[in-house]
């Protein structure tokens, strides 16, 4: 007990500690160095990506500008709808091929031309989720005048929302609705700084195209690169020396 004259030292509150930041603009920079490590697989991956991807896609390309030169004044919009699915749906499957690359890289694991077929064992849970992200787009498409216009930025906000919902079926074997309600969750966390990043990752990636056609098979390959950094940001356990690839 203190007495009269004694007094309990006073005690001090903690001092307030910021949250740290988890995203950062310097995994581009990462994710570049990560490409050089292993450029030839990345490069026979990128461009059996952009093969598939152009066969899957073209069919219905042709049908829309066969469409368009039988009455170029009117864009059919089921048509445009049909093609905004099937493109997603596409670029879903064949972007989680490239993500899955890039879960291995980081998990230091030596990658092949063909490894982002492994991706496909779970063709069924990508091909729903990108059947939903593909009517979603066709659904911001398909409305009339300057409407799709007036709604892009909309759209790219809800498109950052499910940015990390192909990794989550891939590495955590999550259903795709728990997956984009999990990619919502997560990504509210640090949106704006997400949102920035993955812009200018998108970016990055496309600077081969700007430059030189083919040099986009040596520049794509960096935005999942860049994606599968931004989901260790949210999941660092997963990359742990004891974590596997196996659902939680």
């Amino acid at each position: 007990m203190y007495s009269d004259q004694e007094q309990p030292p006073p005690t001090q509150p903690p001092a307030y500690m910021p949250p740290t930041q988890r995203v950062k603009f310097e995994f581009i920079g990462e994710a570049f160095q990560l490409l050089q490590k292993q450029l030839g697989a990345w490069v026979g991956a990128a461009t059996l990506t952009v093969l598939l991807t152009s066969l899957f896609i073209s069919p219905i390309y042709i049908y829309w500008a066969f469409q368009l030169t039988k009455n170029p004044e009117q864009t059919n919009p089921t048509v445009s709808g049909l093609l905004s699915i099937v493109v997603t749906l596409v670029s879903t499957i064949m972007g989680a091929g490239l993500q899955y690359m890039a879960l291995k890289q980081l998990r230091g694991e030596t990658l092949s031309a063909t490894s982002f077929t492994g991706a496909f064992s779970k063709f069924g849970p990508l091909a729903i989720l990108g059947l939903f992200l593909g009517a979603v787009s066709a659904l911001f498409g398909v409305l009339p005048g300057f409407l799709p216009l007036l709604l892009i930025v909309p759209e790219i906000l809800l498109t950052t929302f499910f940015t990390l919902s192909s990794l989550l079926i891939l590495d955590r074997n999550l259903e795709p609705v728990a997956a984009l309600k999990e990619s919502v969750r997560v990504m509210r966390q640090e949106f704006w700084i997400s949102l920035a990043f993955i812009l200018l990752s998108g970016m990055a990636s496309m600077v081969g195209f700007a430059a030189c056609g083919l040099g986009i098979l040596f520049s794509l390959p960096l935005y999942p690169l860049c994606i599968v950094l931004l989901y260790r940001a949210f999941y660092p356990e997963r990359f742990s020396p004891t974590a596997t690839q196996e659902g939680q």
